[in-house]
């Protein structure tokens, strides 16, 4: 469980060096278009692999049951799905928003030469980005 990370971030970048860094010089929507295929080949691969019914799985000892919310009745997993999607989600925004690494990844899309003039290494800087997710 611990490796799958790791192998995803490898993934990543073995992606970004072999197909997307050709597509920098191109419009944005190349790059979203190839990402987009490749999301689906990976995702028919594991479905032939798979199949399409999923693998079951159990739900751990502290989010069995449910809550009632008025409205609605919850079940906890659901819930803790919810709230950790919420978490990743405010993280990533916040990392892309407030930090200094996120202004240097938004100057590196609009203008990557005037960045690398000051000394950052534009494409080594998004490979990291496509390694971390």
């Amino acid at each position: 469980l611990g490796l799958a990370p790791l192998v995803v971030g490898v993934i990543g970048i073995v992606i970004e060096r072999t197909m997307l860094q050709w597509l920098y010089k191109l419009d944005h929507l190349y790059g979203l278009l190839l990402t987009f295929g490749i999301t689906l080949v990976i995702e028919g691969v594991f479905r032939s692999v798979y199949g399409v019914s999923g693998q079951p799985y159990s739900v751990p000892d502290q989010l069995t049951g449910a809550t009632n919310l008025g409205f609605m009745i919850l079940p906890n997993y659901r819930g803790w799905v919810v709230v950790a999607s919420l978490v990743v989600c405010f993280a990533v925004w916040a990392l892309i928003e407030k930090t200094s690494l996120g202004a240097k990844l938004r100057a590196g899309t609009e203008n990557p030469k005037l960045v690398q003039a000051f000394g950052i290494n534009v494409p080594r800087m998004v490979t990291l980005t496509y390694a971390g997710g």
